[in-house]
């Protein structure tokens, strides 16, 4: 761990919408909650203590790809 180190990572990009939006039985908007959010809001009511993977309080559905020691390196491996 560290701030130092650096995580490639990718979306896995949808039909559905690709922010997280609050839940909501109106079903008149026609918008579906995005499944892995869906899963993960799912998850944090049965694990209430166990929400750190919201950062800045929204989750980020993503597959991490590889941890690599600094920034530069990721970024080389992403090109």
């Amino acid at each position: 761990g560290g701030r130092a180190r650096a995580v490639l990572w990718a979306y896995p990009k949808t039909k559905y919408t690709t922010t997280q939006q609050p839940c909501d039985d109106d079903e008149d908007e026609g918008e579906e909650e995005e499944p892995l959010i869906a899963l993960q809001r799912l998850l944090e009511e049965q694990f209430p203590k166990c929400t750190e993977q919201r950062k800045g309080g929204t989750f980020n559905p993503h597959m991490t790809v590889s941890h690599y020691p600094n920034i530069d390196f990721a970024t080389t491996a992403k090109e």
